[in-house]
């Protein structure tokens, strides 16, 4: 872990691709059997998560409705893959990978973050919108990335970021299981273990008005599971534990930046 690093990458232009969006211009080519074959396009980003921490709470009130809510926050550790880069001819790429997170009780969210940068200066990503969803045979619930403009691949040192969320609402009793949002909660409420599976999804490659869309095998790269801590579960290999009690989980970065020379 290098905080410096981390400083140093996100001077570099950021844009957020986030999912949802049915088409990539100008022109979006398949390549045979995309929907079903492994890829064969090597990532140019390596991926894995080394801190979670959820939790989830409903209360029953007097007046005939309850209060529910879930919050979490998931370190991403994303290191850029230098001789990746080198040996490609693309002009740039971005990588997707999912991030499954379930209990014993029940599915509670799926993430996808995307990790791009180009690797040649006549790469423009204005004219493209980015889109996975109807191409990857998978439930997702959001979806956020990061793309390093500019010379960032020639950095290989991980760089930490950190997603942070909740939801929260409040229903009538006889409502309690009438939304997903509120399934979800439950799950985690009511979990005995929770889970986390990282998989890779695919690649978008781009050269020149050509960008090729490739889709990776199942395979989980990392497979987490969290333990129960007061409240919530926890996922660690970033905070000493002896210091738990005395951090705010739901922003460890927080916490790292202060440990900082």
């Amino acid at each position: 872990m290098n905080m410096k690093t981390e400083k140093r990458l996100i001077a570099f232009s950021v844009l957020a691709l986030m999912i949802g969006v049915a088409s990539v211009t100008p022109l979006l080519f398949f390549m045979s059997g995309t929907a079903k074959a492994e890829t064969t396009i090597e990532p140019w980003f390596s991926y894995n998560c080394p801190y979670a921490y959820l939790v989830a709470n409903t209360t029953a009130l007097p007046n005939g409705t309850f209060t529910y809510g879930m919050w979490h926050a998931l370190v991403s550790n994303s290191t850029i893959k230098i001789d990746a880069v080198a040996d490609s001819t693309a002009d740039a790429q971005i990588d997707y990978f999912q991030m499954q997170i379930y209990s014993d009780a029940g599915p509670i969210e799926n993430t996808t973050y995307s990790f791009g940068t180009n690797r040649t200066s006549n790469f423009d990503i204005s004219p493209y919108t980015l889109m996975m969803n109807n191409l990857i045979e998978s439930n997702i619930s959001s979806g956020v990335g990061t793309f390093w403009f500019g010379s960032a691949y020639s950095y290989n040192e991980p760089s930490l970021s950190v997603h942070s969320g909740s939801s929260s609402g409040q229903r009538p009793l006889e409502a309690s299981n009438s939304s997903a949002e509120v399934t979800q909660v439950r799950n985690l409420e009511n979990a005995q273990t929770v889970y986390i599976d990282i998989r890779r999804l695919g690649s978008v490659t781009f050269n020149g008005n050509y960008s090729v869309i490739t889709l990776a095998s199942s395979e989980v790269l990392q497979h987490i599971e969290l333990q129960k801590f007061g409240d919530g579960f926890l996922y660690n290999t970033l905070l000493p534990e002896d210091q738990w009690s005395q951090i705010d989980l739901l922003k460890p970065l927080r916490y790292l930046a202060q440990q900082e020379p």
